[in-house]
């Protein structure tokens, strides 16, 4: 599968507003929503922010990819968000995050 076929229009946020990683994960949770892309945005919002506790999901170089499984998907939804200011996201190598993949999958996939 290839990444282009995840991504739908209405995922692919290109001018984020948010100033926090909470915030911009909520950009994209509501972008999917409002794409019809996924049912209970709240819940999965809540589930994308969980996981984000565990552990940072800010790799480096200005890549963040939050992600969840959840059981409101029955397929991989994907969103892209894009902050020209940039986002903290507690990357490892302590710089801004500017290129955010949100990543949805069902409770039951691997990998």
């Amino acid at each position: 599968m290839k990444l282009a076929e995840l991504l739908s229009r209405g995922g692919v946020c290109l001018s984020l507003k948010a100033n926090t990683k909470e915030d911009a994960i909520r950009e994209l949770v509501d972008a999917l929503g409002g794409a019809g892309k996924i049912a209970e945005a709240e819940r999965i919002y809540k589930e994308v922010l969980e996981r984000e506790r565990l552990l940072s999901t800010g790799i480096s170089h200005g890549l963040a990819i939050p992600h969840a499984k959840v059981d409101a998907v029955d397929e991989i939804v994907l969103a892209y968000g894009y902050s020209a200011k940039g986002v903290d996201f507690k990357a490892l190598d302590k710089n801004m995050t500017r290129c955010i993949f949100l990543i949805i999958t069902p409770i039951d996939s691997h990998g």
